[in-house]
């Protein structure tokens, strides 16, 4: 029931003005998120699952397919590896840049969490609340440190959440319900589908 009391921060009535603005606060999450998650990050040495992803984008640069040494077809989570493929022709093709493409993505994630729990809660402090609790979850920070799609699904996933809502349950306008469809297909392209 609390989705259909929505109030818009834009609408609501008129309050006093913080005497620090609000994209400081979530500048200074943000930025705490960014530095825990890119601290060591080429500490531990990569897993199974990381040099999977790794080859696959691999592949992708060599071939133009995502394929491993082997020559197997890796088809999971397409939009990452070549999303991956297309950082390491930018970046090169080394344990630090496969681990921080990542990153972007992560950041995304505690920012994508305050525009949401903005909307919904229709304040500014447990938006805040909210990102700051994402940039310091452990899980979240270690997820970073894999050279996985994780952190891309739960940006585009957290999008498509919030899309969904603007344009289907409070009909802010039918942008936001495209908007919807390409979040929550970049979402599905970025895990499991091809």
């Amino acid at each position: 029931i609390w989705l259909w009391r929505h109030r818009d921060p834009t609408t609501a009535p008129h309050r006093r003005r913080p005497f620090i603005p609000t994209a400081f606060w979530l500048g200074l999450i943000a930025l705490l998120a960014f530095a825990l998650r890119a601290y060591a990050i080429e500490f531990q040495p990569p897993s199974g699952d990381d040099y999977t992803s790794w080859e696959a984008a691999r592949g992708i640069v060599r071939d133009g397919v995502p394929t491993a040494a082997s020559g197997i077809l890796y088809t999971r989570s397409p939009l990452f590896h070549y999303l991956l493929a297309g950082w390491f022709l930018l970046f090169g093709d080394s344990l630090l840049a496969a681990r921080s493409f990542s990153l972007l993505p992560s950041v995304g994630v505690v920012i994508v969490a305050y525009a949401l729990a903005r909307q919904i809660s229709g304040h500014r402090l447990p938006a805040l609340a909210a990102a700051l609790v994402l940039a310091l979850d452990p899980w979240l920070i270690g997820v970073t440190n894999l050279i996985r799609f994780y952190q891309l699904m739960q940006f585009f996933g957290l999008l498509a959440v919030l899309y969904f809502l603007k344009g289907f349950v409070w009909r802010q306008g039918r942008v936001w319900q495209n908007a919807f469809f390409v979040a929550a297909t970049a979402a599905v392209l970025s895990q499991e589908i091809f």
